[in-house]
């Protein structure tokens, strides 16, 4: 497949000067060919109609861009290659170059042209044609029109010739078919025409003319070259494959080497383990020794095909081997690894092992303990970890496991081993802490003046002193669990000990405080009662009674936990003295005393909340009361000072019957006691609802007025201004008098009320401005064409005319503006027969300028190319000199 890709691609290179030669030509297809797109698609169907005239058919081509070559050869060579005959044009338009040429052979209308125009070259000819009639569309970028109005010309033209060379005895003659072009003669072509023809041969030859058998050579000696650089890079690969054959090999025997030590010697996991990376590697050295004895055949570097499939076949050998030695070389690797790690770990725990056994048998000697729990432990403990060296010999893997269950017991063995001192010395130093704890006790006793009624801190003390006994017992056989235990408690009993008379000596001190704080709030509440009073006496006469009701049943529980509280504190006063002590009990009584006091609080700050509550209420009633009327009464007079007329009788004259009686009712309610909130709130939100709803509607109607008088003035103004500016084009009466007769239908709907309806009708008025400014431009538009008419027909123009040989090939070309130019034009001959070329060409623009065109013929056949040519624009291009005035 690679080769045949190689060998097409050869073939497009050696190929590709002839397809770039033949794409430059368009391929005929019809009558019009839009490629420029520079035609509107409803216009197609009229220009393929025009092209189609009684005499001549026109071929219209668009394009984008010239590229830089001459108009004259480019429409030439279309003309010669779509084989177009005596009675057919070319109509070249250039997008981009803003250029239209026209190229012809006809004798006939060459002859029509010369007598239209008086005589003169006809490429000069050809260019005042496609001013006249061309260039005035073109520049207002209707080129279908250009187009339509230059191939009618020519028609008609044609036609007023044909009529003229009738004779005259003859009625209504059928158009005769144009006269072929005789054949050309040997003796009618000029030196000079006989070396431009061979100059212009094509480039590339014909195929009949190519060397088939130079190339076939050619293409030969590139195919056997890309075999022998096909050959050579496999043989490149294969010598690679080779290599990395080898090294694998090399690899995988060094893995052989490791795994056999323990071939046949191991048991268990690890003889399991070892058999199966034996059976892999074994594999592994047979398959990678096969294909290395393959692999060191030779073969010939032109057998592509062996190659290619031993490549391939030793790629996936390889890949295969190199994937499964992958996997593994590591359990190889771990196997070895897992023997020296097992050594190691042996090695740690027989240190911590001998370090625990050598640190429990000096502290039996020295405190003469039998420490049997440890002694046992530690002697479980050696058993496994000589289990666990016989393992290590046979089955390396199961020894790892066995050895790493085994680190946690022996660090917890080691770690007891050596705490063991700290808690003989703490059973040791335990009277001492006992009595520096006792002697704490009497220090906060005789301090605080403490009788411990209800506790007793001693008993604690006692009960630790008792656990000494089992904690010794416990040290003596070295049991930790139990060690650290009976240790624990006898901690907790010092510290609840100490913690128990602290507390009462805080109770003591703490009661005492809320008890005067207790005294201080009942001697307030007398005060406090008062004004309660008052604010609920002040609510009864104000408010209804759903209003002030639960105010009154929370003053009352505020008075009986006031009196409870009273009753009750002489009591907790004696529970608390000197001579009781009951601290704990007296606490409970207090703690609920303050509790009482705390809702007493809230029950009067809630009181005086709701009061000010329901006055602001009132407050805030009254003032929206007062707000909304006055809101109403701004409102009404905005009304009657902007003259508003409302449609559904809701103007201020139907709307105070309605609201003033509701504001006079709102303020005898707002005077009058009790005050029902309720109420209140529903009549004051129905009275300054209706009264929103008609500020909202005033607002709204001033609003349509407003914009209504806005569009009345706007219109009045654009009409004014209108007026001003096309009454000298156009006669205005007849848009004045439309204009008033809206006005007066507006004015109606502004005083009947019907604001937006004269806002609309107001913008027909803006139909009138439209009319006015349509009719002004086409005014305008006639005026400018009637003098585009008269202006370039003014210029004068000048051709001078040169050439190479005694066949004369006219070429001219001609400026369009308001000023005047001067053109220069020349052709020189090149053909092979008796053809003559003409070509013509002229510029459209609002400047001036100097053109240099030329035109050449050449052909195998004896028609006479003439060609002419227009370009629009107002800028340079090549070598022109313009200034001026764009259009």
């Amino acid at each position: 497949m690679k080769k045949l890709t190689c060998f097409l691609l050869l073939l497009c290179l050696l190929l590709s000067p002839v397809m770039v030669w033949a794409a430059n030509t368009p391929v005929k297809n019809g009558t019009v060919q839009d490629q420029a797109g520079m035609f509107r698609e409803e216009a197609l169907a009229s220009l393929e109609q025009a092209a189609q005239g009684p005499l001549y058919t026109f071929y219209i081509l668009t394009i984008d861009s010239l590229q830089g070559e001459d108009p004259f050869d480019y429409t030439t060579r279309v003309f010669n290659e779509w084989g177009l005959q005596n009675n057919e044009i070319l109509l070249l338009i250039s997008s981009q170059d803003r250029r239209i040429e026209m190229n012809l052979v006809s004798e006939e209308l060459q002859r029509s042209a010369r007598s239209f125009y008086g005589g003169g070259d006809v490429g000069e000819l050809i260019g005042r044609l496609t001013e006249e009639y061309f260039i005035p569309a073109a520049k207002e970028g209707d080129f279908a029109q250009a187009s339509l109005n230059l191939m009618n010309a020519v028609h008609e033209l044609a036609a007023e010739d044909a009529e003229a060379v009738q004779p005259a005895s003859v009625p209504d003659p059928e158009p005769e078919a144009p006269a072929a072009d005789p054949e050309p003669q040997a003796g009618d072509m000029s030196p000079a025409e006989t070396s431009a023809d061979v100059d212009k041969k094509p480039l590339i030859p014909p195929l009949s003319q190519w060397n088939w058998t130079l190339i076939a050579i050619v293409l030969t000696s590139v195919v056997l070259a890309w075999i022998l650089l096909y050959g050579m890079i496999l043989k490149i690969q294969w010598s690679k494959l080779r290599s990395r054959a080898n090294q694998l090999l090399i690899e995988v025997s060094h893995a052989n080497e490791e795994l056999k030590p323990y071939v046949g010697l191991v048991q268990g996991q690890t003889e399991k383990l070892v058999n199966q990376l034996n059976e892999l590697v074994t594999l592994l050295l047979i398959d990678l020794g096969k294909l290395q004895q393959d692999m060191e055949a030779k073969i010939l570097f032109i057998r592509l095909l062996a190659l290619r499939q031993g490549i391939r076949k030793g790629r996936l050998t390889v890949a295969n081997c190199q994937a499964v030695f992958e996997k593994i070389y590591p359990e190889i690797v771990r196997v070895g690894e897992t023997e020296r790690q097992v050594t190691r770990k042996v090695e740690d725990l027989s240190g911590k092992l001998e370090a625990a056994q050598s640190t429990v048998q000096r502290l039996a000697e020295k405190h003469s303990f039998p420490l049997t729990c440890m002694t046992e432990e530690l002697t479980e403990l050696e058993a496994e970890l000589s289990r666990v060296r016989d393992l290590k010999v046979f089955d390396p893997l199961r020894a790892s496991e066995a050895a790493a269950g085994l680190t946690q017991p022996m660090e917890k063995a080691f770690k007891e081993a050596e705490e063991l001192p700290q808690w003989l010395n703490k059973y040791n130093a335990f009277p001492q802490t006992l009595s520096e704890c006792r002697q704490e006790l009497e220090r906060w006793i005789n301090e605080h003046c403490l009788k411990l009624v209800g506790i007793d801190p001693y008993s604690k003390l006692d009960e630790a002193q008792r656990n000494m006994e089992p904690l010794s017992a416990e040290l003596r056989v070295g049991n930790m669990p139990n060690i650290r235990q009976i240790s624990g408690r006898m901690d907790e009993l010092l510290a609840e000990a100490l913690e128990m008379t602290k507390r009462h000596a805080y109770l003591r001190g703490k009661n005492q405080e809320d008890i005067r704080f207790i005294k201080q709030k009942i001697a307030e509440f007398a005060k406090v009662e008062a004004d309660l009073e008052q604010i609920l006496s002040d609510l009864r006469e104000a408010f209804v009674k759903e209003h002030w009701v639960d105010l009154a049943v929370s003053l009352e529980a505020a008075k009986r936990m006031m009196q409870d509280t009273a009753v009750q504190l002489p009591n907790v006063i004696k529970l608390t003295d000197d001579d009781h002590q009951h601290f704990e009990e007296a606490r409970l009584k207090l703690d609920e005393m303050l509790q009482w006091l705390d809702g007493v609080d809230q029950i009067s700050s809630h009181c005086q909340s709701i009061s000010m509550q329901l006055n602001e209420a009132m407050d805030d009633l009254r003032t929206v009361v007062n707000e909304s009327w006055k809101q109403f009464m701004e409102s009404a007079q905005l009304a009657r000072n902007e003259k508003l007329i409302f449609l559904e009788g809701a103007g201020p004259d139907e709307t105070y019957p309605i609201i003033y009686p509701m504001f006079q009712k709102l303020k005898s309610m707002l005077h009058t006691t009790p005050y029902s909130l309720q109420e209140l709130e529903r009549h004051v939100r129905e009275f300054s609802g209706r009264i929103d709803d008609f500020v909202i509607h005033v607002e709204f109607v001033l609003g349509e007025k407003n914009y209504a008088l806005e569009a009345i003035s706007f219109m009045e103004s654009s009409f004014q201004s209108a007026v001003a500016r096309t009454r000298r084009k156009i006669r205005v009466r007849k848009y004045e008098k439309n204009y008033r007769n809206i006005l007066y239908e507006v004015n109606n709907l502004m005083a009947s009320g019907f604001y937006m309806d004269a806002a609309e009708k107001v913008n027909e008025v803006q139909y009138l401005i439209d009319e006015m400014d349509n009719e002004y431009q086409r005014k305008l538009y006639s005026e400018r064409t009637a003098a585009s008419s008269s202006s370039w027909g003014s210029s004068s123009s000048e051709t001078s005319i040169w050439g190479s040989s005694s066949s004369r090939k006219p070429s001219g070309s001609s400026i369009w503006g308001y000023g005047s130019s001067r053109n220069t034009s020349g052709s020189s001959t090149r053909d092979s027969s008796s053809s003559q070329n003409t070509s013509g060409g002229s510029s459209w623009s609002s400047t001036s300028s100097r053109n240099t065109s030329g035109g050449s013929t050449w052909g195998s056949s004896s028609s006479a190319n003439k060609s002419g040519g227009s370009s629009w624009g107002s800028g340079s291009n090549n070598n022109n000199k313009s200034g001026g005035s764009n259009w």
